[in-house]
């Protein structure tokens, strides 16, 4: 019975390490990523350049090539038979 103790005992002492590790592992992810973000302030970025003004031009729509295009047909809706109401609906 003493080896299937020491064997139990080895088994708990490693599963208490490895424990420990995921706990430090996680916490330094945790420390890497959100707190040290949180703890500093960093000022934003300064624009790199600043539009004044912004215009559309209208004029294509005056364009003899845009007045050309045509509009598309209507699809026709369907004319034959359904197999069945609602297809959603399990059989």
């Amino acid at each position: 019975m003493a080896v299937t103790f020491s064997k139990q005992r080895k088994k708990q002492k490693f599963l208490v390490y490895f424990l420990i590790g995921i706990v430090l592992f996680a916490f330094l992810i945790l420390w890497k990523g959100f707190l040290r973000k949180a703890l500093t302030t960093e000022e934003p970025a300064p624009l790199i350049f600043k539009s004044e003004k912004i215009e559309i031009d209208f004029n294509v729509f005056d364009d003899e090539r845009f007045k050309a295009l045509e509009k598309f047909e209507k699809t026709p809706s369907f004319e034959g038979e359904t197999k069945r109401d609602d297809p959603f609906i399990a059989f």
